[in-house]
């Protein structure tokens, strides 16, 4: 993606959530954090002048070093942030793997409700795509707790991520208007405005879905998809495993983001082709999303335009203690 030609303002901490958010939980569904992690993490959310409530289960098991707990105590954590009716915010600390073992654990009903956001990616992907399958809270495709002072200080992921809190608690989305957040390569392009909900999703991770109850339906979506040191066969039996289940068939657009360490373009771009040949659907790559420092953050399920290459999304009054309210400024568009 090209680099924006406006330069963008920095972000102060202090003002980066919306006022209505008062109570974050931060949850580790998946891998374990170090003590030292997590320590920093509450020091520097804690002095955006919010209430912090940390996961019971977060160091590690013996036994199964890459989990943060067991499956009962990693559902347990999260279902007691899901019932908690202060807690306003979920954030997840960390990826990794092992998301899925909490699916047929949580709480739907209650998160159904409440519409409680659940911000992470990576192999959040999991508890995502369950959340659209469940029709149960709002998933915010958005960085981890973990790295959150660290992202804040690049202006363009920072203002993303602002701007998707918002959104997420804004009410009347209909009323805020599109801007343009990136220009893509074409793989092979449509000639006719695609409008759709986005869906954000780690390419493995959604592919190990497959089969289950937890995969949403992907028709008429935009479908965009990021990954992490993956060699080219592992990237092509994700993509032929979504593609033997129909995923791809009546998909909006396919974007392909950032494959970070992951086998060279000119290896990833044929499998690009191939989908869109095969589905007769625009591709696109060149989208700053997934593990780099520049990222962009969505809402899974929010609208989105794209047209000539150029995808926007909505943009809410950004004056985040009030986003509705008269004198608010809106964020700017990236462009």
């Amino acid at each position: 993606m090209k680099t924006p030609t406006r330069r963008i303002s920095k972000i102060q901490p202090e003002t980066f959530f919306p006022e209505t958010v008062r109570t974050v939980a931060l949850a580790a569904p998946a891998g374990p954090v170090e003590p030292e992690t997590l320590s920093r993490t509450v020091d520097f959310l804690r002095s955006m002048h919010l209430n912090i409530l940390p996961a019971k289960s977060v160091s590690g098991k013996k036994g199964a070093s890459h989990l943060s707990g067991s499956a009962g105590e990693r559902a347990a954590d999260l279902n007691s942030f899901i019932r908690n009716p202060s807690v306003d915010l979920i954030l997840c600390l960390r990826g990794g793997f092992g998301s899925v073992h909490l699916l047929e654990e949580i709480d739907w009903e209650t998160l159904r409700t409440r519409r409680l956001p659940i911000a992470g990616y990576s192999d959040i992907t999991a508890l995502h795509m369950a959340m659209l399958s469940k029709k149960a809270g709002i998933p915010l495709t958005a960085r981890m707790a973990a790295t959150l002072e660290k992202d804040l200080r690049n202006p363009f992921t920072a203002r993303s991520l602002r701007r998707v809190f918002s959104l997420a608690f804004t009410k009347n989305k209909t009323r805020c208007p599109f801007r343009a957040v990136a220009r893509l390569t074409p793989i092979v392009s449509g000639n006719e405005t695609v409008s759709a909900p986005i869906v954000c999703a780690n390419l493995t991770v959604l592919a190990s879905l497959c089969g289950t109850l937890f995969l949403p339906s992907m028709k008429n979506r935009i479908l965009i998809l990021e990954d992490i040191a993956e060699p080219v066969r592992k990237l092509d039996r994700a993509l032929t495993q979504l593609q033997m289940n129909g995923v791809f068939r009546d998909c909006a657009a396919v974007i392909f983001a950032n494959f970070k360490k992951c086998s060279p373009a000119e290896e990833i771009k044929p499998l690009a082709e191939r989908l869109a040949a095969e589905n007769s659907i625009p591709v696109y790559s060149g989208l700053a999303f997934g593990h780099c420092a520049r990222s962009l953050s969505f809402l899974c399920g929010e609208d989105a335009i794209l047209s000539g290459g150029v995808l926007k999304v909505r943009f809410p009054e950004c004056r985040l203690s009030d986003a509705g309210a008269p004198g608010g400024r809106r964020i700017r568009p990236f462009f």
